[in-house]
């Protein structure tokens, strides 16, 4: 049963100071609110508003004691509209400050598709309420972040999965930053020992694609030629396309669902050329709305089952075909002389950080230099190579001085 109190109820007590009065040099105004009550099945009452944008319920008065009939409310409520809400008044009875309450908050202001915000939802059920259950999220100190940590380790998860953890945790912190006298507590830093890069030749590319059935062919044409992420290809659609000024748009991506999502993963559209030699990947096939369809839109489990029969008929060594199409589009560009930023905004990186791993494992300006053959620097444009983390410079200078 809920009601809405409109107008201020009278109250025995209006002319009684409930709190200290504030300092004449920061006045308090109380808000205008519009509050309401709620019946609970045990009998008691609850007092529900808008406080800074968020639900805050109210289980108790201001002295403390539960809100058991209608009048209690009414009492409440006058204290509320004549004092106005301060959070630091209310003490445990803060819902809102709850780990618990606080953490549905933040999953339900998620501005991230339905998938990754399910995924965030059972992180936060499997791991951050089993442990911080109902704490005051703003007393919560580093040493419990320490603890957190700890306890990850001690269950033998992976240091990628704990940094993964640790990334949602720590941006539920900074979702409610503002509430945080003390600011972001320290967050231990997890080190991840990255995988290298696999990549094929473009020899190699052609045995897999001899065997890849030719209705599939364009969409891991598009794939191979522009570096496509498989749910930027799957989702592809023909109204981003256009053919007569030649190029299209990555704005969409296809989930896992089937449906489209209107965003891409870094949150940017790029646009991309339509070249002559890839024209006819991007001509109309039947009445979809998708760029690529067979009997529905192009799936990455469904692109994945395809490439890997593909593999095993060519005798190609085992690759995913997120490492056989995306990293090999880069690694090739890389090695055929073309820079980490062009290369970086073809393939839509919010940051160089993912490009310059490919700069890692480069070989052909390595090889120019041990064969004695000077690079190629176009437009004397510095040539970046990462050895171990660092980076150094190849210039015309250190060319001449070869």
């Amino acid at each position: 049963m809920k009601e809405q109190y409109d107008d201020e109820p009278y109250s025995p007590y209006d002319d009684e100071p409930y709190s200290p009065k504030p300092k004449p040099e920061t006045p308090w105004v109380a808000p205008k609110m519009k509050i309401g009550v709620y019946k609970r099945k045990s009998g008691r009452f609850q007092v529900f508003f808008q406080h800074e944008g968020r639900q805050v319920h109210l289980q108790k008065g201001f002295t403390g004691k539960p809100l058991n009939s209608h009048g209690d409310c009414s009492i409440l409520i006058a204290y509320l509209k004549h004092r106005g809400y301060r959070p630091q008044e209310w003490g445990k009875s803060e819902a809102p400050y709850h780990f618990d309450h606080a953490v549905q908050t933040w999953l339900k202001s998620s501005n991230v598709s339905e998938e990754w915000k399910l995924h965030k939802s059972q992180i936060a059920s499997k791991f951050f309420l089993p442990f911080f259950k109902k704490q005051d999220y703003r007393k919560i100190q580093t040493a419990h972040i320490q603890e957190f940590y700890a306890s990850l380790l001690d269950k033998g998860y992976s240091p990628k999965y704990i940094s993964t953890l640790m990334g949602q945790l720590k941006a539920f912190f900074r979702f409610n930053q503002k509430s945080l006298k003390d600011g972001l507590p320290d967050f231990p830093k997890v080190s991840i020992q990255e995988k290298p890069i696999r990549w094929l030749s473009e020899e190699d590319q052609d045995k897999i694609f001899r065997h890849i059935p030719e209705i599939d062919k364009p969409i891991f044409e598009a794939l191979r030629h522009y570096g496509l992420r498989c749910n930027e290809a799957g989702g592809m659609l023909k109204k981003n396309v256009n053919m007569d000024k030649g190029y299209f748009v990555i704005a969409s991506t296809l989930g896992r669902n089937g449906q489209i999502r209107e965003s891409t993963k870094t949150r940017k559209v790029r646009v991309l050329p339509i070249v002559p030699s890839t024209k006819w990947i991007f001509e109309s096939r039947g009445d979809s709305e998708f760029v690529f369809w067979k009997r529905g839109p192009y799936s990455n489990r469904r692109l994945n089952s395809l490439w890997n029969k593909a593999i095993k008929l060519s005798g190609v060594s085992k690759i995913n075909l997120y490492n056989g199409v995306r990293h090999s589009f880069a690694m090739q560009r890389l090695n055929s002389g073309f820079s980490i930023e062009e290369i970086r905004t073809v393939l839509g990186h919010s940051s160089s950080v993912m490009t310059r791993r490919y700069a890692q494992l480069t070989t052909k300006f390595l090889e120019d230099i041990i064969n004695g053959n000077a690079p190629v620097i176009k437009n004397n444009e510095v040539k970046l190579l990462e050895n171990k983390g660092k980076t150094t410079e190849l210039d015309e200078s250190l060319c001449l001085a070869l």
